[in-house]
């Protein structure tokens, strides 16, 4: 037998050298090998795929959380805002209304509207002086006292109570019945602050006259002429007596500490509802002396605003000394 060379004889096998024999075992263990790599990469490949996927998946899962957050966000900003809108129309029907309203009231304007139409156009930036100038004169502390007190009250119902009408149909009155069985007053002015004032002339059926002098309530600052003057002519009128407004102006009342005299009355100004009226501001100066002998009273015919007060050289006392 020759060196080197392997007859298997029972296999019936041709021979083979040592060699050959050794390099296909080493072939088959490098394709053994590569196979091992391959799986290997092919496992690790699908463990990253998986892994991929999961992660995806919670992305999406938070991405669609997030987007339903944010659509709900939206719906519910969209429903606030729906809501808003019609809040908006019911308020822009309600100001439709209103003015359709305002027409009908227009096109049914009385003569006193007419007159309270013109005193609003006049003294709308006279009402607002007033409010920005008010306790600029100096008061006491009781006087002080009074007006923030009086805010509480109702300040129609004092001036009503001033001329209060009589309940019931109208009946027709002389002057002296007029003011002695409905216990009535000549002068019905505030005891304290700055405001409008009317003085108006009652005449009866049987030719009997007398004045009236009606302040405003000081508690209203828009009170004007006019509203004064409504307060005495609706009480005249309903017991049968004439009303005529002459003219009017404004009463200031200052509480003096260190005086004989319980305080100082200022009659002053005109009324741009009714006009100048050259001797009202005197007729009434003399009537409120005499229903207050312990004030300083005095009048004059200039001013308008109750800042003017004190800009005025002209005044005339009308009370004794």
């Amino acid at each position: 037998m020759r060196k080197g060379v392997i007859r298997p004889r029972q296999f019936g096998q041709p021979s083979v050298k040592d060699g050959e024999y050794s390099n296909s075992k080493n072939l088959r263990g490098i394709h053994n090998k590569k196979w091992f790599a391959f799986l290997v990469f092919l496992l690790s490949a699908l463990c990253l795929m998986w892994l991929f996927s999961v992660g995806s998946k919670e992305t999406m899962t938070v991405s669609l959380n997030v987007g339903k957050s944010t659509s709900e966000s939206n719906v519910a900003e969209l429903w606030d805002n729906s809501a808003g809108d019609d809040d908006e129309d019911v308020d822009d029907a309600e100001e439709d209304t209103g003015d359709s309203e305002d027409q009908e009231n227009e096109q049914e304007k009385t003569p006193d509207d007419a007159e309270d139409d013109a005193e609003d156009a006049e003294e709308e930036e006279d009402s607002q002086q007033d409010s920005e100038i008010d306790g600029n004169i100096d008061h006491d502390a009781d006087a002080n006292a009074i007006t923030m007190n009086a805010g509480n009250e109702n300040p129609t119902a004092e001036m009503e109570n001033a001329l209060p009408a009589l309940r019931g149909n109208p009946v027709t009155m002389s002057i002296d019945s007029y003011f002695l069985n409905l216990g009535k007053k000549v002068v019905n002015i505030s005891p304290y602050g700055s405001y409008k004032y009317v003085l108006v002339h009652a005449r009866d059926k049987q030719g009997g006259g007398a004045y009236i002098v009606q302040g405003c309530s000081p508690k209203i600052k828009t009170c004007k002429h006019p509203d004064a003057a409504r307060v005495v002519k609706t009480s005249l009128t309903s017991h049968g007596i004439e009303a005529k407004v002459l003219g009017g102006g404004r009463i200031t009342r200052h509480h003096l500490r260190k005086s004989k005299k319980s305080g100082l009355i200022s009659i002053f100004g005109y009324s741009r509802t009714y006009g100048r009226c050259e001797d009202c501001n005197k007729k009434a100066c003399d009537f409120i002396a005499a229903s207050n002998p312990n004030y300083v009273v005095r009048w004059s015919n200039h001013g308008y605003l109750e800042s003017d007060e004190s800009g005025i050289r002209d005044f005339v006392k009308c009370s004794p000394e």
